[in-house]
């Protein structure tokens, strides 16, 4: 059930990464940054939370000892790589 949940979340949270990733293109293109200012913060703060809700979800299914498929592999490789962007790109 975790691993469901987490790759859900993973979906989100790329769904959620590209709509940033357009916001910031089209402010950049457009020098109307403080337009689309108030929507990008409220998007990070639900990128962040989606983020811990999604890691959470991956380590509950570990701990539970949940059936290992492609989907908590995918959920699992993809999370990690987000921890190493966060510290990499503050």
């Amino acid at each position: 059930m975790y691993k469901k949940w987490a790759f859900r979340f993973l979906v989100v949270l790329i769904m959620i990464q590209l709509l940033l990733l357009y916001f910031i293109y089209q402010s950049a293109i457009t020098n109307h940054y403080f337009a689309t200012f108030p929507i990008q913060f409220a998007l990070i703060i639900i990128n962040y939370l989606i983020f811990i809700a999604g890691f959470f979800c991956i380590f509950m299914s570990f701990i539970k000892k949940e059936k290992k498929d492609t989907r908590l592999w995918i959920s699992t490789v993809c999370y990690l790589v987000f921890i190493i962007l966060l510290a990499i790109v503050p």
